[in-house]
């Protein structure tokens, strides 16, 4: 899986591609200033951030598809 991090909603301004969540979590925390929760799904144990509510963490299942909107 890919990560697009797009701490801006409205531009592309600071917008980075990742391949660990995690790692793209950070980043958004350090450039926006703001902490989110999240939740784990009890039947897969997969996290889900605010920050994918939010539209700010964007998960791809490949490369090229996340380099089609950087």
């Amino acid at each position: 899986m890919f990560y697009v991090a797009k701490p801006n909603l409205n531009n592309k301004t600071g917008m980075k591609m990742f391949s660990d969540m995690e790692e793209a979590v950070s980043y958004l925390e350090h450039a926006t200033g703001y902490k989110m929760d999240f939740v784990r799904d009890k039947e897969t144990n997969v996290k889900l951030y605010d920050w994918e509510l939010v539209g700010k963490l964007i998960p791809f299942k490949n490369e090229a598809a996340a380099n089609r909107i950087m």
